[in-house]
């Protein structure tokens, strides 16, 4: 019953998102708009489990985008309104892929131009997929490399980086490696605890200091 009440839900989300895209491109006049500025959809979930939070999910930063070369620009327009609205009481959660510099990405340029970096958690992907440069270097090796300070490409976060991979951890070689995502777990543990804690003693979240 519950998973049914999810589908329906999900597909109303959809059909909600085209119509309003629909609307966008009929105001428009022309070409065909992948993001809307101007509209938010909002959801509301009550459970005694769920925790008292606003989510807000962000349509991912476009670079390139072949149906609407205004999309990139609108994507970073509306991320970096809502981080001008709610960073000063907000946590923010920054993706990017383990085959990229992290100072690149223009996620990051967006949280260093609002300030936020101590407000930002950053979840690394397709671990699973890093390659070495050379018979040197192992895969492990490019993921210490990624997390290393002493990287000029590195950017610090207050709440740290944390790694995904799509594989199993015994698919993977490279002991450290797998070091890395123990100490990984650990500290993400220790994290959400801190995180409970501060919520029942603030009565909200708020960013490290």
């Amino acid at each position: 019953m519950v998973l049914l009440q999810l589908q329906l839900l999900m597909q109303e989300v959809q059909q909600r998102m085209c119509d309003i895209l629909d609307e966008t491109n009929a105001n428009r006049g022309s070409g065909n708009a992948g993001v809307s500025l101007d509209h938010e959809i909002v959801i509301r979930l009550q459970n005694p489990g769920y925790p008292e939070m606003d989510l807000v999910d962000l349509p991912g930063l476009v670079t390139v985008n072949s149906e609407d070369p205004n999309m990139p620009e609108h994507t970073k327009q509306l991320t970096s309104k809502y981080m001008q609205q709610h960073g000063a009481h907000s946590m923010f959660l920054v993706v990017l892929d383990a085959n990229n510099p992290m100072n690149q990405a223009t996620a990051m340029q967006l949280i260093e131009q609002h300030q936020l970096k101590d407000a930002t958690m950053g979840i690394i992907t397709k671990c699973d997929l890093v390659r070495a440069a050379d018979d040197d270097e192992s895969d492990s090796d490019v993921i210490n490399t990624l997390l290393d300070p002493a990287n000029p490409a590195f950017v610090g976060l207050g709440y740290g980086w944390h790694l995904l991979s799509s594989r199993g951890l015994k698919q993977k070689a490279g002991r450290r490696y797998l070091q890395v995502l123990s100490d990984v777990e650990q500290q993400e543990t220790r994290l959400f605890q801190r995180l409970e804690e501060e919520q029942t003693a603030h009565g909200g979240l708020r960013a490290p200091h």
